[in-house]
């Protein structure tokens, strides 16, 4: 549904997910405050209960783009009945802020029944512009990266969008943010201050995206051995005894898991020379900070869709016949015992040749 850009309007963005479903909303979010340059912008999410997952708002609190963060609960543990009836329970809340517009912003993988029980729901909470919502009907010529996909539906609704490729993630990141990393990361340090720097990744909340601890190991020992990097684990706190497995594998290294706040893991990310590590919110996370990713991906979902977004990326991806199960959990994991570490590493000898001879 066309409509035009009134001077004041109040914005209800409704959005699912957690580190990497958020970063992908972000051009998208730049691109709905370019074309409502005065509204009041809340963020509608989900927040997983008895969980440590990261929220939206973690990810963009104190960048500017939210005056508001509202939620409703969710958890896997929830039939899809209680999750419907959490979000029919807010709409009286909804009702008395009283919005005028909705950004719908949710994953592509959102079925026609929900899109449509959505749309009733936030009728109800008295919203009736809707922008982002009738471009999932033109998914036959969708771009194939999640962020691009976001944007195709706003350009539906007649907001003006970058080209495939070039959309910008921008977390306006404070002093302050930059400042507190800076003083953690100076503070894990002893004599390592003109040494390589490489961030590692090797946590998931799937089990069926973990490459293995020992293939991070190894690879990390290469490139101790011969270019005298200093690793830095980054993830969440059920990441952090992974981290100490590897660091005590590596003989050296920096533990960040569970260490940071998600904006300055942002940081610490960039002061890395590159990164290595499975399909996470952390690599897009790294992409978003400009920090070329050495992704290693399982099969199980489209390929392209949840790549790292930009160029110069390295992604290791293979073709097998159960690929697109969607599965969580796997018990064979073809499509990632068949990358090993030494092709990995050859790879980045490769593509990297610069960066690890310039210190």
């Amino acid at each position: 549904m066309l409509i035009d850009s009134p001077k004041k309007n109040k914005i209800l963005v409704f959005h699912i997910g957690h580190l990497g479903d958020s970063l992908m909303i972000l051009p998208a979010v730049l691109a709905i405050r370019r074309f409502f340059p005065d509204a009041e912008f809340s963020l509608y999410s989900g927040k997983e209960l008895r969980a440590r997952r990261v929220t939206a708002r973690q990810v963009f609190e104190n960048s500017g783009y939210f005056d508001r963060f509202v939620f409703f609960p969710k958890s896997k543990k929830i039939s899809a009945f209680f999750q419907a009836l959490a979000l029919f329970m807010s709409i009286p809340r909804l009702k008395l802020m009283k919005f005028d517009t909705l950004v719908y912003l949710v994953p592509s993988n959102r079925s026609v029944q929900q899109i449509e029980r959505d749309r009733k729901i936030f009728k109800l909470a008295g919203i009736h512009h809707f922008i982002g919502m009738d471009g999932f009907y033109q998914q036959a010529d969708a771009p194939r990266h999640e962020a691009d996909r976001l944007l195709a539906r706003l350009a539906h609704d007649g907001v003006e969008i970058p080209a495939v490729g070039k959309a910008k993630f921008q977390l306006n990141l404070s002093e302050q943010e930059k400042r507190a990393a800076d003083d953690w990361l100076v503070s894990q340090l002893q004599n390592e201050k003109n040494r390589l720097f490489v961030a590692f990744a090797p946590g998931s909340n799937m089990q069926s995206k973990r490459w293995g601890i020992a293939n991070f190991s190894a690879i990390g020992k290469k490139l101790i051995e011969k270019y005298d990097i200093i690793p830095v684990i980054f993830g969440a706190t059920e990441d952090a005894d992974i981290g100490r497995l590897l660091i005590k594998s590596w003989k050296r290294g920096i533990n960040a898991a569970g260490s940071l706040s998600v904006r300055q893991a942002a940081v610490a990310l960039s002061r890395c020379s590159f990164f290595i590590g499975n399909d996470t919110g952390t690599m897009h996370l790294a992409a978003a900070m400009h920090v070329r990713c050495v992704a290693i991906f399982s099969a199980r979902d489209e390929e392209e869709k949840w790549y790292p977004y930009g160029t110069g990326h390295i992604v290791f991806r293979e073709h097998i016949a159960c690929q697109g199960c969607m599965r969580d959990s796997c018990d064979h994991k073809t499509c990632l015992t068949r990358i090993s570490p030494l092709r990995v590493f050859r790879r980045v000898e490769k593509e990297f040749q610069d960066i690890l001879q310039s210190r």
